[in-house]
C-alpha cells in the first residue's frame, strides 16, 4: 500500500464523496431516458448509453454492489439498439423500464460508503453472503438455516416463492437454496431470471432422486442438487463456490518506479480494484520493500535513474525466495531488442505504456492467478487447502518481523481438536478428514482475507491475526469455538458432534519466535488441563474465556 499513513481515511474520505454525488448521476440516466422516450435521439441515446456504463464500473470499484448490478443488467439491455428510432422493441423496453425503476427506487435511500474491510468489532463475521432459502414446512429449514449460520452466510428463511422475486428487487441475493421445488416453482423462477435478466445462483433440495426431477433443476437454472438427508459439508463447499468473487482485495503487486505521478496513478488504480498495493521510487531499497511486503508480482519501469529495471531485475532474481515472483515491465520503451534484453534478465513480459487500464489489470490478474495457482500446489496442505507446517512457521517469523518494525500487534493461536483420536478409532478416517476440512473451510469463512491460517499437525492448526490484541483474539477465537461445536457432521446420518481447544498467545507481550510459539503450546495445554472445549489465552496468570 502506498506509505501514507492517512491513506484509509482518504479512501474513505473519496468513498464518502462519491456517495454524496450518486443520487446525482442516477438521476442524470433517469431523465436522461425520460428525455430519449419522449423525443428519441442518437446523441441522447449514445449519452445514456456512456452515462450507464461508466455508472457500472464507478459502483463497482467504489463498493456500491446494488447499484452496479442494475447499471450492469441496464448496461445490457442497452446493447441491442437499432439505429434509426424507435430504437428499443415493446419487449426491451419493458426491461429497461424495469432496471429504470429499480435505479430510481435505489436513489431515495442514503447512500453510505461501504466499510474498509477492517474488523467494526471483535466479531470477525462479514456476513457479507446473503442465502435465501425457500422452505418447505419442516424441520430441515430450521436446521439448515442454524448450521449455515455458522459459516457467517446471512440466512433468510422464506414461506414462498414470490416472496423471494418482491426480496430479490430489494436487496442483493447472492444465492437461493429451494426445497422440495415442484415444476411450477422452478418455471416461475427461469421466467423470472430471464426476464430480469438476473442470474442468482440456484441450489436444489428435493428427497427425489430421478432424472425428471434433476432435469427440471437444470432447466431452471439449478447450479447444484442434493438429495436428502443433506450433507452440511458438501452444501457448505458448494455455496462457497458459488458465491464467492475473485479475491483481488488479497493479491499483493509492487510497483516500482521513480516517476511519482505515473507510480501514484498506476497503484491507485490497482488499489481502487481492490489490489493490496505497495510503491517503490528509490529503487536501491527494494531488497527491504520485497522482505516486507512479500509481492506476487512486481510491475517494474525500465528506466530509472540510479538503476534500470533490467539490473533490478537481476538483482531480485538472485534472492532464492522471489526466483519465481512474476516481473512484469511497464514502459514506453518500444524497441524490440530492449524487450528481449529485459525478459533474459529475469521479466516475464514487457507491457507498453500507456495501456487501457482494464487490459492492464487483466493481464496483472491473470498472471498472479497462474503463480498463487502453481504456489498452492507446493505450500498448501493437500486435504484441508490450508497452509502446511513449515511455510506457516516461516509467515509467523515474517509477520513477527513485520510488526516489530512497525509497532505492530499479532495473535498466534493453536488449535487441538478433543478427543479427535477416538473419532477416527471409532468412525473412521473418513468422517475424520471431513471434520478437518469443516474446520478449515469454518476458520476460512470466519477470518478475515488476511488472517493466516495452517494445518500444523494432523489434528492441529494454527492463526496468525494481525493487528488483533490478546483480549480481541479470544472473543473471536471462542465464537469459532462455539460455533464449531454446534455443529453436527453426519455418520450414516447419526449426527456427531465434536469440539476444539485454543491457545493464545501476543507480540508485544512475547518478544521472541521462540517464545511466542512455546507460550501458545502452554496455553493449549492449559485449555485441555482444564477440561478442554475452551480458549486460554497466556499471561501471568492464565486467564481463559469460559466456555457457553
Amino acid at each position: 500500500m502506498i506509505d501514507d499513513p492517512n491513506y484509509h481515511d482518504k479512501l474513505r474520505g473519496l468513498h464518502q464523496e462519491y456517495a454524496v454525488k450518486l443520487p446525482k448521476k442516477i438521476s442524470q440516466i433517469i431523465s436522461t431516458w425520460e428525455r430519449l422516450n419522449k423525443h428519441p435521439a442518437l446523441d441522447d441515446l449514445h449519452q445514456l448509453k456512456y452515462a450507464v456504463h461508466e455508472l457500472s464500473g464507478s459502483t463497482a470499484i467504489f463498493g456500491f454492489n446494488a447499484v452496479s448490478g442494475i447499471t450492469r443488467q441496464l448496461d445490457a439491455c442497452l446493447d441491442g439498439y437499432d439505429e434509426r428510432p424507435p430504437f428499443f422493441n415493446h419487449q426491451q423496453l419493458m426491461m429497461i423500464d424495469h432496471f429504470i425503476e429499480q435505479l430510481k427506487s435505489a436513489a431515495e435511500r442514503p447512500f453510505q460508503a461501504p466499510s474498509s474491510g477492517r474488523y467494526s468489532s471483535v466479531s470477525a463475521i462479514d456476513g457479507d453472503t446473503r442465502v435465501v432459502i425457500i422452505k418447505d414446512n419442516s424441520k430441515l429449514d430450521e436446521n439448515l438455516a442454524h448450521d449455515l449460520s455458522h459459516y457467517g452466510y446471512k440466512i433468510e428463511i422464506l414461506d414462498a416463492l414470490p416472496k423471494l422475486l418482491q426480496r430479490a428487487s430489494q436487496v442483493s441475493i447472492n444465492l437461493i437454496v429451494l426445497i422440495e421445488p415442484d415444476e411450477t416453482e422452478l418455471q416461475q423462477l427461469q421466467l423470472h431470471q430471464q426476464q430480469t435478466m438476473q442470474t442468482i445462483p440456484l441450489v436444489c433440495i428435493s428427497s427425489k432422486d430421478d432424472f425428471n426431477h434433476r432435469l427440471q433443476a437444470v432447466r431452471a437454472g439449478a447450479y447444484a442438487y442434493f438429495v436428502k438427508p443433506v450433507d452440511l459439508f458438501q452444501l457448505s463447499e458448494c455455496i462457497n463456490e458459488l458465491t464467492s468473487e475473485s479475491d483481488l482485495h488479497s493479491y499483493r503487486i509492487m510497483v516500482v518506479d521513480d516517476d511519482l505521478c505515473s507510480v501514484h496513478h498506476t497503484a491507485t488504480m490497482l488499489e481502487m480494484a481492490g489490489i493490496e498495493t505497495h510503491v517503490v521510487t528509490q529503487p536501491e531499497t527494494i531488497l527491504e520493500h520485497l522482505n516486507e511486503f512479500q509481492p506476487e508480482l512486481i510491475l517494474m519501469d525500465l528506466y530509472m535513474p540510479s538503476c534500470n529495471g533490467i539490473e533490478l531485475a537481476s538483482i531480485i532474481r538472485q534472492q532464492p525466495t522471489y526466483s519465481g515472483t512474476s516481473i512484469v515491465f511497464y514502459s514506453v520503451e518500444t524497441a524490440i531488442h530492449r524487450h528481449i534484453e529485459a525478459i533474459h534478465a529475469g521479466g516475464d513480459d514487457f507491457l507498453i505504456k500507456p495501456m487501457d487500464g482494464e487490459h492492464l489489470m487483466a493481464d496483472l490478474v491473470a498472471r498472479v492467478q497462474r503463480a498463487r495457482s502453481n504456489r498452492s500446489i507446493m505450500i498448501r496442505d493437500s486435504l484441508t487447502g490450508l497452509l502446511s507446517h513449515s511455510v506457516f512457521h516461516d509467515q509467523l517469523g515474517r509477520e513477527l518481523a513485520r510488526c516489530q518494525r512497525h509497532q505492530g500487534t499479532l495473535s498466534y493461536v493453536l488449535i487441538d481438536l478433543d478427543h479427535f483420536k477416538q473419532v477416527n478409532d471409532k468412525h473412521g478416517h473418513g468422517i475424520g478428514d471431513r471434520i478437518l476440512r469443516t474446520l478449515s473451510r469454518l476458520l476460512e469463512k470466519r477470518l478475515r482475507h488476511n488472517d493466516l491460517i495452517g494445518r500444523y499437525g494432523g489434528d492441529e492448526f494454527a492463526l496468525i491475526l494481525q493487528d488483533v490484541d490478546l483480549k480481541a483474539a479470544q472473543i473471536i477465537v471462542d465464537d469459532v469455538r462455539h460455533s464449531f461445536g454446534q455443529l453436527a457432521h453426519n455418520n450414516d446420518q447419526q449426527p456427531l458432534q465434536i469440539t476444539f481447544s485454543a491457545g493464545i498467545a501476543t507480540y508485544p507481550r512475547q518478544q521472541s519466535l521462540a517464545s511466542l510459539c512455546n507460550s501458545a503450546d502452554k496455553a493449549l495445554h492449559e485449555a485441555k488441563h482444564q477440561g478442554r472445549n475452551r480458549v486460554v489465552a497466556f499471561h501471568q496468570p492464565v486467564d481463559y474465556v469460559n466456555p457457553h
